[in-house]
Order: structure tokens, then C-alpha cells, then sequence
């Protein structure tokens, strides 16, 4: 009996294995027909010496991160195809990775329809529990439902009120010490940020430069970032992954959000009830404010997984940019003087929204930090129907590729950023005078762009401005203090390893 049970269990295995193999010849040959159909020219294959599951792609991009080296390893795989456009297969899925400026337009513009994101940040479960649809993770209908809720917050009203930075700032420019000690800027922009943006978002800020310990939500939603990205990978085999300290992650970060939640909706509760009790207190202008009078106090789920999607890709993004670029001018003092002249040059006047954006060298600044180290190197989407990119086919790379249903499209900013052929020979330098002279479209896209370009990147330019302005007048000289240079973490996007170890020189 057993005997018999063993053959047909063998008989079974054989069977699913030749079905396989079956199913995958059968989409060998459809994607070939159809690349044929949609009139698209061949696209490049990765180098696999496992065709079909792409073990070895897997393997080589997950040491290239345990290394943190993944960024340099983009660099020499894309250089070892020879081209802009490539596919790869990944877990046995298929994967189109793309350097192509004209793809990463039409899948923001004209076709940013058909590349959607569901499929891989909310069908999948990747995120789940910790959020579901919002901003950043939802399409359709849905998506315009969350788009509609935040936009009008991130209007200019928003952005502009500098002032509100001020306190902060001061605090942070406090703790700096002027005796010549080192210091890491990394730790001291990270808590800046925890408290500019708590107060942004939910109307109170967490005050960790005056209590450190306070930054324990930073570290458990960075520790959320990294089992996601870990989730994510997996893809089908997240079954098998088990990670107790992310679950825990998420039920901090989770309390401490709902504890904010149920306040603002007491609150609400309260002035509708007792008006008068609240006559002469000033009106809240925060995101979480303005969300609890739109979403009812039965969704708060809901409402948690919007404030979610606005918080998770601002996470450490705007802090990170800013020492990222103090990591830059430290190392290039002749940046570093014409900043400091453009600066000093307003003297005693007020730093305001629109000073702050007329100035050209400062801007030039921040465009080439977001150039050299984008806080979000690529843009996925998965293909939601047969379709076509305009770039990436045939020997010379210029035809349309063919994406069919379910192909998951890689477009890498970091290496549009650092292409020779739009930047020249010195793309990889930090020199923010390149700006003077270019115009750049779809070869700088930081934020995105189309309809789902980030609503934040006003905020982000603005806040980091301001923060390099007041870094300008109130210390003389910088140093960096690294020697080991920048090694890159990933998380939302890379910072250093290292962190960002200067001294300065007060004024």
C-alpha cells in the first residue's frame, strides 16, 4: 500500500513539475508572439545561469545589500548588459529593469494608468498589517478617493510657513558643538525631522532633541522599512518568513499613532459639542486635523492607513537629504563658500517661503544632492494589461519594449541621474554649477512626476533650504570628519553607514 502510495505521490510531483515547465514555455512563446503583435523590438536578457527561477539574480542582489553595496552593484549590472533595458527573472517572476528616461515619463504621463501598484503593496500582503490603500500603495478609484483627502493640505498655505520651522531649528543648531568636537549631523536632522513632522502631521511633536529616547518611533518604522523591503522580496515565499520583531514594530508605531488619533477625534467631539469652551483657542492647521473632519470616527483604520501613506515614504526622507547634503559640502569647500556667500548676502532679513526659492545657488545645492543620492532610487509599477514602453527594444535599444500583464517594471532614477549621456563624463561628481546650464525634464525626477508625483516635494526643498540657510549663518567652517566616506544604507532610501561626522567652526 505505502509502495503504491510513494508512486503516485512520485507520479504527482512529475506531473506539476512537467506542468510547469509547460506553463512556462507556453508564456515563453506567447511573449515572444506578442512582442512580435505589439510591434516592440527583442529585449535583453540578463546573463542567467538560472533561467527560470533567477536564483542567481536573487542571490547576487541580496549580498550587494547585506554588503550595502547595492547602489554600486546597479551600476556594474546594468554596464555587464551593455544596456538601458533589460529583464531578469526574479523568484520565477519576470522583471523589466529600465535606465530609460522616456519610460520612466510614460509611466508617469501618458500610461501611468497601466502601470499601477496594488499588485505589489497591498494584494501581495507586503505591508499588511501594518497599512493598507492609501496615497502611495492604492489606484483607481481609490487612489483619487486618498489623493483628494491630502492635496488640498499640501497646498502652498502648507508649505510656506517657514516660521514654524524656527523653534526646531534652533534647538538642533543648539546642540551643535562649536569646540572643534566631531559630531554625527545624521543623528541630530533625524530628530529634527521626528519633531518638524510630528507636529506637521499629527499636531504635537515628539521633542526627541530635548528627550532622545522619544526617537524609538523613528527606529521602530525604520525597522518596519527594512521587513517590508525583506517582505517584498520574498514576493510568493513570504510564507515562509517569519520576523516577531517586525509584528512588534508595527504594534509600537501603531499605538503611537492611534494615540493621537483618538485625541484629535475627542478633540473634535469636544469643540462641536462645546464651542465656546474652545472660542479662544487657535484653529489646528495639522494633516491629522484636517483628516479626522473628513474620515468619521467609525473608519479609523481608514484614517490611520492615509496618515500612513503620507508618513512612510516622508520617512527620514527629508532628514536624510539634509545631511546628505551637509555630507556633500563638507567635502566640497568650494560649494560650500558660495552657498555661505548667497546666504549671508540677505543679511538680517526674514527667511521666507520665497526667499528661500530664489535662491539660485541654493537650489542648485539641493538638485545636485537629490542628483548624486536620490532619496527614492527606483520607481516600480506592475503592468496592468499587455502593453508597450517606448524604450528599451531591439539591438540598439531604441524600439518599444512589450510589458505583458503582470510584469513588474523597475525604473532606476539613480542611474538616470548618474548617466553620462544627458550629465557628461563628471556624472558621478558632486557640482552643483552644472545647473546653471541645464534644463533637465525627465532625466531629474526626485519625486516622480504625473499625476502621482509626491505632494511633499515643495515641503521637502523648502525645509531643507531653510535648514542649510540657517547651517550657513550661524557656523563659518565645516569638516568632515569620515574617513571611511559614504557607504550606503538602504532603507526608504540610502543613508550613511557611517553617518554624517563633521565639525564646524561657529561664526
Amino acid at each position: 500500500m505505502s509502495s503504491r502510495l510513494s508512486a503516485i505521490s512520485l507520479a504527482a510531483f512529475y506531473g506539476l513539475v512537467i506542468l510547469y515547465f509547460l506553463n512556462r514555455l507556453w508564456d515563453h512563446i506567447s511573449y515572444s508572439v506578442k512582442t512580435k503583435k505589439y510591434k516592440c523590438g527583442p529585449l535583453k536578457t540578463y546573463s542567467h545561469w538560472d533561467p527560470i527561477w533567477g536564483i542567481d539574480f536573487v542571490l547576487s542582489m541580496s549580498r550587494a545589500f547585506k554588503a550595502h553595496r547595492w547602489l554600486s552593484w546597479m551600476e556594474e549590472t546594468w554596464a555587464a548588459q551593455g544596456t538601458k533595458t533589460f529583464k531578469a527573472r526574479f523568484l520565477g517572476m519576470r522583471m523589466v529593469y529600465s535606465s530609460e528616461m522616456e519610460n520612466m515619463k510614460a509611466m508617469s504621463t501618458s500610461q501611468w494608468e497601466e502601470f499601477v501598484l496594488e499588485p505589489i503593496r497591498v494584494d501581495n500582503g507586503v505591508a499588511t498589517p501594518f497599512t493598507g490603500k492609501g496615497v502611495s500603495t492604492a489606484d483607481g478609484e481609490f487612489w483619487h478617493y486618498s489623493r483628494g483627502i491630502i492635496k488640498p493640505y499640501f497646498e502652498r498655505q502648507a508649505f510656506a510657513n517657514v516660521a514654524r520651522l524656527k523653534p526646531f531649528t534652533d534647538k538642533m543648531l543648539d546642540l551643535i558643538p562649536t569646540n572643534g568636537d566631531t559630531f554625527d549631523m545624521q543623528v541630530l536632522t533625524r530628530r529634527w525631522f521626528l519633531d518638524t513632522s510630528t507636529e506637521f502631521l499629527f499636531g504635537k511633536s515628539r521633542d526627541c532633541l530635548t528627550y532622545p529616547e522619544r526617537e524609538d518611533v523613528m527606529l521602530a518604522m525604520v525597522d518596519i522599512m527594512r521587513g517590508a523591503r525583506v517582505r517584498l522580496t520574498m514576493s510568493k515565499f513570504m510564507f515562509l518568513h517569519r520576523d516577531p520583531k517586525w509584528y512588534e514594530s508595527i504594534r509600537f508605531v501603531h499605538n503611537f499613532m492611534n494615540e493621537y488619533i483618538d485625541q484629535a477625534y475627542d478633540e473634535l467631539h469636544q469643540r462641536k459639542e462645546q464651542g465656546e469652551k474652545f472660542a479662544d483657542k487657535p484653529e489646528r492647521t495639522d494633516l491629522l486635523w484636517d483628516m479626522v473632519q473628513k474620515i468619521p470616527s467609525e473608519d479609523r483604520i481608514l484614517l490611520r492607513d492615509q496618515i500612513t501613506a503620507v508618513w512612510v515614504p516622508s520617512n527620514e526622507t527629508t532628514s536624510i537629504h539634509i545631511s546628505n547634503a551637509i555630507y556633500q559640502l563638507a567635502r566640497h569647500p568650494d560649494a560650500w563658500e558660495k552657498l555661505q556667500k548667497e546666504v549671508l548676502e540677505l543679511g538680517d532679513e526674514e527667511l521666507t517661503f520665497s526667499k528661500l526659492r530664489g535662491m539660485k545657488y541654493m537650489n542648485w545645492v539641493i538638485n545636485e544632492t537629490h542628483r548624486t543620492i536620490p532619496n527614492g532610487i527606483q520607481m516600480i509599477r506592475v503592468a496592468a494589461h499587455d502593453t508597450t514602453l517606448p524604450r528599451g527594444g531591439g539591438p540598439d535599444g531604441k524600439q518599444p519594449i512589450f510589458c505583458a500583464k503582470g510584469d513588474i517594471v523597475h525604473c532606476n532614477r539613480y542611474l538616470m541621474h548618474r548617466d553620462p549621456d544627458y550629465w557628461g563624463e563628471d556624472a558621478a561628481e558632486f557640482r552643483p554649477e552644472r545647473w546653471g546650464g541645464l534644463r533637465p525634464l525627465w532625466h531629474f525626477v526626485p519625486f516622480g512626476g504625473g499625476p502621482r508625483i509626491c505632494p511633499a516635494h515643495i515641503l521637502v526643498a523648502t525645509e531643507t533650504a531653510y535648514v542649510l540657510a540657517r547651517f550657513c549663518q550661524k557656523f563659518k567652517g565645516i569638516e568632515a570628519r569620515d574617513e571611511r566616506g559614504y557607504v550606503p544604507v538602504m532603507r526608504v532610501g540610502p543613508s550613511s553607514l557611517n553617518g554624517v561626522k563633521i565639525a564646524v567652526t561657529p561664526r
